[in-house]
């Protein structure tokens, strides 16, 4: 889908079911190239998960 077709920014209405038509693919690849980030990601990290509600 091209950029100018996407609903992203654009009036929408929304329904009450999943709707598979809503969805989009949105291409990363070439944004990444133009940042050099071909070989990798410059940066690392994680998610640390507590369960407190759970104790």
């Amino acid at each position: 889908m091209s950029h100018e077709r996407m609903p992203l920014g654009q009036s929408t209405s929304y329904t009450d079911q999943y709707d598979p038509q809503l969805l989009f693919p949105l291409s990363r690849a070439e944004t990444r190239a133009g940042l050099g980030l071909n070989n990798g990601w410059p940066w690392f990290g994680g998610d640390v998960w507590q369960a407190y509600e759970l104790s």
